[in-house]
């Protein structure tokens, strides 16, 4: 070449090595970009192979059925659970329409989800209902259903969840029970919360009685009935049941009606603290109105008798006690023996009418008793002697049989002669 283009050869070499040295760099680049490349297929390979034993470790284990069927309703996957639940083994009802796991077989739902706008959609649609289910056996059970669509590689289908609610059926049925029986009851029933003391349950009778809805209870507090307490000084009557002081409550106080008026009531009531619930109180609550009422009306009959009968005896008693105290001359052996049955007998009558007061004092346990050491041989003797006039009135005799010499009781005499 001619020498003027010296120059311009430089340059070309230069720049031919140049871009051979990027090709080489390139090469490399590529070279790790491969390896790169070739990490993160190993790494996400091992991942979905990870995930997918995930997957499949979890529909092994889980206990609930999972099945999946495709558009036409043929089961293509049945799990370990699904094995217990119906009875089946997998091999036998791969392949099957689902209608031999679901008698009711869910029409609807599998119109709803072959539409094909549903399936084509972006959105998650998920089904959840209860359902009849039918094992091997041809025993029908109560199953709960959670079923969403699947679309994979042109296929389409559902995947169901089922869980057999036997059990759960069995414990609602036995809880609406005494929930039925608790709202039956003629006793009102009340429960609320020992923290804030919010109503969170009344049956029938407790709305009732106090002439308050439910919605309006279930805004309310025990003592927004009672007119006799606040909030402290109800919280000052349970506190012993909070602190286990005390196990239950039973005492009488007033309930007021909506309208104003107010009802005698009595209250039993108990802290109630199951394992792994929450505790409540609740509340069995009595209208006493009718006992309260008869209650007057027994003070009020054994006020009228014992003063009717109290005025003659009393009567009595002074003109036997004269007679036979000589007031009325000597009187011979037998009729002094007969006023003396006779005068002995009154005071008894006496004794019994006392005896009708003390009923309220037995009551309120205020009943007196005056013991003393006795001999039993005269008391009997005077037992019989007393009771002898009425025995005869029936052609009936009392008769000592045999005695114990010098026996003593300790006793109460006339409440041992009643």
């Amino acid at each position: 070449l001619p020498v003027e283009h010296g120059d311009e050869i430089g340059v070309l070499a230069r720049s031919f090595d140049t871009m051979t040295q990027q090709v080489e760099e390139s090469r490399t680049n590529l070279a790790q970009l491969n390896e790169h490349l070739e990490s993160l297929v190993t790494a996400r390979t091992e991942l979905l192979e990870k995930s997918e034993l995930q997957q499949r470790t979890v529909l092994e284990t889980i206990a609930d059925a999972v099945i999946t069927i495709n558009e036409k309703g043929e089961i293509e996957n049945f799990n370990p659970a699904a094995e217990l639940i119906f009875g089946y083994q997998a091999e036998e009802i791969l392949g099957q329409n689902v209608s031999m796991l679901l008698p009711e077989s869910d029409r609807v739902s599998h119109q709803q989800y072959t539409d094909n706008s549903t399936l084509s959609s972006s959105r998650i649609i998920n089904l959840r209902r209860d359902l009849t289910g039918r094992r091997k056996d041809g025993q029908l059970f109560p199953l709960e259903l959670n079923v969403a669509p699947m679309k994979q590689e042109g296929t389409r289908g559902f995947v169901g969840i089922l869980r057999d609610i036997t059990d759960r059926r069995k414990a609602e049925q036995e809880l609406n029970r005494l929930k039925t029986t608790l709202d039956e009851a003629l006793d009102c029933v009340f429960m609320f919360e020992p923290d804030s003391l919010d109503l969170f349950y009344v049956n029938q009778g407790a709305m009732q009685q106090v002439g308050y809805s439910y919605d309006e209870l279930m805004q309310m507090h025990p003592y927004d009935i009672k007119p006799e307490y606040d909030e402290q000084q109800f919280r000052n009557l349970i506190a012993p049941l909070l602190t286990e002081k005390e196990s239950v409550a039973n005492f009488e106080t007033i309930h007021q009606h909506k309208d104003g008026r107010q009802i005698p009531v009595e209250i039993f009531l108990q802290y109630v603290a199951p394992e792994n619930e929450q505790p409540r109180f609740v509340a069995f609550v009595r209208d006493i109105t009718e006992r309260k009422r008869i209650d007057k009306m027994k003070n009020e009959f054994v006020s009228t008798v014992s003063h009717e009968l109290r005025t003659p005896l009393t009567s009595i008693r002074g003109s036997l006690g004269l007679v036979t105290g000589g007031a009325m001359g000597e009187l011979s052996g037998p009729v002094s023996e007969m006023l003396n049955i006779a005068s002995n007998n009154t005071e008894r009558l006496l004794l019994l009418i006392n005896d009708i007061l003390d009923i309220q004092k037995i009551e309120s346990g205020q009943m007196a008793f005056k013991f003393q050491a006795m001999e039993l041989k005269p008391f009997l003797e005077q037992v019989v002697e007393e009771n002898s006039a009425y025995g005869d009135q029936f052609g009936v005799s009392f008769v000592i049989n045999s005695m114990v010499d010098d026996a003593r009781v300790f006793a109460d005499k006339d409440r041992l002669m009643q």
